[in-house]
């Protein structure tokens, strides 16, 4: 869970077949609300960041990001998080994963392809669209 630390958590129910798919946000839960404007006062481009053929895209966006791991204060173990500096340039991050990886367990095929990739991908940019 310390992975997950400064994230939303979201569940994304594909078109095609309703096959669960967990998007992750950064300071999105209000994100209509004039305190999360980016710094020139106006609502956030919303961008949606896709992982390779990864485990998750939690460590390859967000690693050691959130308000946890920034108080150990530890050298060394300084936030990478991209996530965080995407939403500090004023811009809306999220991210997902995609079918078998991270948070989304696998469908009953156990594969992933590249067309099913894209029609999910879909699916999670019209949630955000709708937000």
């Amino acid at each position: 869970r310390e992975l997950l630390d400064g994230l939303d958590l979201y569940t994304v129910h594909s078109s095609l077949d309703s096959h669960p798919l967990t998007v992750y946000g950064i300071h999105s839960e209000n994100i209509h609300d004039e305190k999360t404007a980016n710094p020139d006062g106006k609502l956030r481009r919303p961008v949606l960041l896709l992982h390779g053929r990864t485990w998750s895209a939690v460590p390859v966006y967000h690693l050691l990001g959130g308000p946890k791991n920034a108080a150990k204060d530890i050298p060394g173990r300084e936030s990478r998080s991209l996530m965080e500096e995407m939403y500090d340039a004023g811009l809306q991050p999220y991210t997902m994963d995609f079918r078998g990886f991270g948070g989304t367990p696998h469908d009953e095929s156990q594969c992933v392809e590249p067309n099913l990739c894209a029609s999910d991908t879909e699916c999670v940019l019209k949630f955000i669209a709708d937000r």
